[in-house]
């Protein structure tokens, strides 16, 4: 399997589509948070089709992390000044 199959246009596909499954993960939390510290009553269907879909949509947030974490591993970092600036520029702008 090559490389040019999955990059595109200098982006690479397959984390492009976790950071879209990720994004509609973190939407399911934060909707699903809401149902569940609304009641503790824990006999209704919607309080556990909520928490269901809460634990399964949990990955989110930490593969937005490893994502970042993979793509600062892309830069070829000379310094330590050089990196922060260049993180601090990207984050801003």
């Amino acid at each position: 399997m090559s490389n040019t199959a999955h990059v595109q246009n200098n982006r690479i596909m397959y984390i492009d589509l976790l950071r879209i499954l990720s994004i509609v993960a973190v939407i399911v939390l934060h909707i699903t948070a809401s149902l569940l510290t609304r009641t503790n009553d824990f006999t209704t269907t919607s309080w556990w089709v909520s928490n269901v879909f809460n634990s399964i949509c949990r990955f989110a947030v930490p593969v937005f992390f490893m994502i970042s974490g993979a793509m600062i591993l892309r830069i070829e970092v000379k310094s330590y000044k050089g990196f922060y600036k260049l993180s601090s520029v990207s984050c801003t702008g």
